[in-house]
């Protein structure tokens, strides 16, 4: 039975291999597999005839179409250098490989084969297309406005060049021009959804923002399921500080839920609106609901955390949060500010010290974080130390004039007399209220210099 079995699969191995050997030398057979959309198929048939006709460059040529169909750059990128190598000539396929090295972003080598292509074909205005979106992302706006001339200068009516033309004359700042274009794009093309929206951008760039509201508008009439537009419609109302039809809108995105638009960062938007417009129900809410869709979402976190802490006065859950936040991201300097306040209240000293140290770590800047380290330093009786967080508020902000007092102070202590006298003059200008409580220390350090 064994022998009888490798004898009948032998043959079997032989009538497929002959099988296939036969039909794949067909050139036009496989070409029309590649037509057809049978990708893998048409490989394996343009690999058997590359095999029967060596030296083949449309051989190569093809099976590289097969592959850059089925995304398979790599092999692709190595069959059209085969065929160019081997001299075959084709603009065509000197465009497939600048979109084949685009798409692995290697733009230099992409700008090289179509260059190429154009130099071969005189007029090659795809060539010119691809030209001009590698120069955008490599952000030479100059080239790539000048490969998109090139193609409105044959093809004026190409609704996609005109935007493309608008959206790099927006990166230039020429934001009026960049309209025009747009517009007639939309006039080539109306539904084209993405045409409103980037017209929106333009508009904003000229601080317009009843333009811009009215390209979202028209992009939303077009498409009622356009999730994006809702969501620069709910930005440009909060930043007018326009909550309501913000709030409107989010809700809106959020009810279609678009995967460009992830569920959690929704309501984490959402949320902030809610709490501009003092719905702090509502946008604790809203952060919860953030939460439960990305636990990983430190930043809303943060905002139930605070609002636990000052609106509903329980730092227990607070201290919670604070603590999963910490977990998720131990270099958000923001956390520890907030949980040094909690352990200031109950008067955890050497805790509340450790999380102002490691906030001023991370964020240099804080003012509040700088005095409240300087005070808790002064109790300490490091006069200074606290004299040098003191001096770096002061440095961030000169106007946080709050700080005087206690700086005289230490360098009272510590015997530093003129400067104290500096700060309790400067901590009574600042608030009169002082005056009874800092003037005899103020004329005592005066006498000492």
């Amino acid at each position: 039975m064994r022998i009888k079995f490798v004898i009948i699969l032998s043959v079997f191995l032989t009538q497929v291999s002959y099988s296939l050997d036969s039909m794949v030398v067909n050139y036009e057979d496989a070409v029309e597999e590649l037509q057809n959309k049978n990708f893998q198929k048409a490989v394996e048939m343009f690999t058997a005839y590359i095999k029967a006709n060596q030296g083949s460059g449309k051989g190569y040529f093809q099976r590289g179409n097969a592959y850059f169909a089925l995304e398979d750059y790599d092999h692709a990128i190595a069959d059209y250098v085969a065929a160019y190598q081997i001299g075959y000539q084709d603009a065509g396929m000197l465009v497939k490989l600048g979109q084949a090295y685009k798409i692995k972003k290697d733009y230099g080598t992409a700008i090289s084969y179509l260059q190429k292509a154009v130099e071969m074909r005189g007029k090659m205005l795809e060539a010119n297309i691809e030209l001009g979106e590698v120069y955008y992302l490599m952000e030479n706006y100059d080239e790539a406005l000048s490969n998109y001339e090139t193609v409105l200068s044959y093809e004026p009516e190409r609704p996609e060049i005109n935007f493309a033309l608008g959206k790099v004359l927006i990166m230039q700042n020429k934001n009026t021009d960049a309209i025009g274009y747009i517009e007639k794009a939309i006039k080539l093309k109306p539904d084209n959804v993405e045409y409103y929206d980037v017209l929106s951008t333009a508009y904003l760039g000229l601080s317009d923002t009843a333009g811009a509201i009215n390209a979202l508008n028209n992009a939303i009439m077009t498409d009622r399921r356009y999730a994006q537009g809702y969501y620069k419609l709910a930005r440009i109302y909060e930043n007018m500080q326009k909550f309501e039809p913000a709030i409107e809108n989010y809700t809106k995105a959020i009810e279609i839920n678009s995967p460009k638009l992830p569920a959690s960062n929704m309501y984490r938007s959402r949320g902030f609106a809610y709490k501009s417009s003092e719905d702090i129900k509502s946008a604790f809410s809203d952060f919860e609901s953030a939460i439960k869709l990305n636990p990983n979402d430190t930043v809303s976190y943060l905002e139930k955390a605070k609002i636990e802490l000052t609106v509903n006065k329980d730092t227990n859950t607070a201290l919670e949060d604070f603590k999963k936040i910490i977990l998720l991201d131990p270099n958000l300097g923001q956390v520890y500010s907030y949980r040094s306040t909690v352990y200031l209240n109950r008067n955890l000293i050497d805790a509340a010290e450790s999380d102002l140290r490691k906030t001023v770590e991370f964020i240099p800047s804080d003012t509040v974080a700088l005095f409240n380290l300087g005070n808790i330093l002064i109790d300490k009786d490091n006069y200074n130390d606290a004299i040098k967080y003191y001096t770096l508020a002061l440095n961030v902000n000169p106007n946080f004039k709050v700080v005087y007092e206690n700086k005289g102070i230490a360098n009272y202590n510590l015997g530093n007399y003129k400067q104290a006298a500096s700060d309790f003059e400067a901590a009574m200008k600042y608030n009169p209220q002082l005056v009874n409580k800092l003037r005899p220390l103020y004329l005592d350090a005066k006498s000492k210099q």
